[in-house]
């Protein structure tokens, strides 16, 4: 599985390494970060691996799962020039069949150091240990916690939503619930799984809540028709989120009832088995987190369905589903107040609002704004040139 040993810890690991706080170890941690074959670590390696870990890619499409280093290639009598523990990127393994880069396009004979070798069954060397061994680099695992005996637990930190009390959601309403934390801790990354009972209610989105930035990208809803949802949040800059033992919304989900509500913790629930729950502080570290429920009704007609793509270059669309005729506006702003804006009036249905240029903002983290009727949506997305 593409995603065995594969976390939000790891996605912190390699912001770190990006950021240049915490240099990933050479080599194997930075051949493993390496998730889109480029040669280099960059915030697409982190996108790639989120879909990974949200279920919404069961492969990664450039590397295979597992890659596997010839020991023989380490000993003595072949040599990497430039070195692997310098640079896995630049190192070039001077093998008997010739020159291999890291990558197989680089190398003379179209294969790389990590790609299948040929062995001389004559040779005397054959009969030792090394020949027939290698060092295996599981993708996407920057800390190296794969299970590869099939003797490993996921088993979360013993997380669990409490409930504010609230009136019953009566059968074709539709309500917001807030999902929200509370902890002393400043807290650099989470991940959760969740299961809802699909019989009780349907889940219309997600939107934004107290915290930034917010993407609709750190949601898996691929396994939705079964009653499951998995999230995680990551700020590609490296700034946490200070709680200061407030309690905060993390996001808030949408839902209409099919059946009446009275718990919705009862309906709702933290599930292990979809994705670990993990919350992290800045030195990495597990803390314990109050969870709660919070459901408030109200009528919810539009979603906003998809914004793409995400990072983005030249331009961005936003996919929304409206229920009824409405007048929809859209903002997107960089962080140094230059914007772009339209509205106008849409049909009942699916809807696409799209900016073809966006030259006048500002590469790094852009925010929207769309509003549907009296309904408002707010999320971010990167913009790399």
């Amino acid at each position: 599985r593409a995603n065995n040993g594969v976390s939000t810890l790891d996605v912190l690991k390699i912001r770190k390494h990006i950021l240049d706080e915490k240099p990933l170890p050479i080599p194997y941690a930075q051949i493993a970060a390496d998730v889109n074959h480029s040669g280099e670590i960059t915030t697409l390696d982190i996108i790639l691996i989120r879909r990974v870990i949200l279920a919404i890619d069961e492969e990664f499409a450039n590397v295979p799962s597992w890659r596997f280093l010839p020991e023989y290639a380490l000993g003595s009598q072949f040599t990497f020039q430039p070195f692997l523990d310098f640079n896995p990127f630049t190192a070039v393994w001077q093998a008997p069949d010739g020159e291999r880069h890291y990558r197989a396009a680089d190398s003379p004979i179209s294969k790389s150091y990590l790609d299948d070798i040929e062995l001389n069954l004559l040779n005397p060397d054959v009969t030792i240990a090394p020949t027939w061994s290698f060092r295996a680099i599981k993708s996407g695992d920057v800390n190296f916690n794969a299970d590869v005996e099939g003797l490993l637990s996921e088993g979360g930190n013993g997380y669990a939503f409490s409930t504010i009390p609230h009136a019953c959601l009566q059968t074709g309403q539709t309500a917001t619930v807030l999902v929200k934390a509370q902890t002393t801790e400043d807290i650099d990354a989470y991940q959760m799984g969740f299961t809802f009972d699909k019989d009780a209610i349907e889940i219309i989105g997600v939107n934004q809540g107290d915290i930034a930035p917010f993407t609709l990208d750190n949601f898996g809803f691929n396994q939705l028709a079964d009653g499951e949802i998995r999230t995680l949040w990551i700020d590609e800059k490296g700034d946490p989120i200070k709680f200061e033992n407030n309690l905060k919304t993390l996001f808030k989900i949408n839902i209409k009832a099919i059946e009446a509500v009275c718990d919705i913790g009862s309906v709702i629930e933290i599930e292990d088995n979809v994705l670990a729950g993990i919350f992290l502080d800045t030195e990495e570290a597990v803390v314990p987190m109050t969870l709660k429920l919070e459901l408030i009704p109200g009528i919810i007609r539009h979603k906003l369905e998809q914004v793409y793509p995400n990072p983005t270059g030249t331009s961005i669309s936003f996919q929304v589903e409206l229920g009824e005729a409405a007048t929809v506006s859209a903002q997107v702003f960089d962080q140094f107040g230059n914007y772009l804006t339209t509205s106008g009036s849409y049909g009942a249905g699916e809807q696409t609002i799209v900016f073809n240029n966006t030259s006048s903002l500002q590469q790094g983290t852009l925010s929207y704004v769309i509003t549907a009727g009296s309904e408002t949506f707010t999320g971010n997305i990167i913009k790399l040139q």
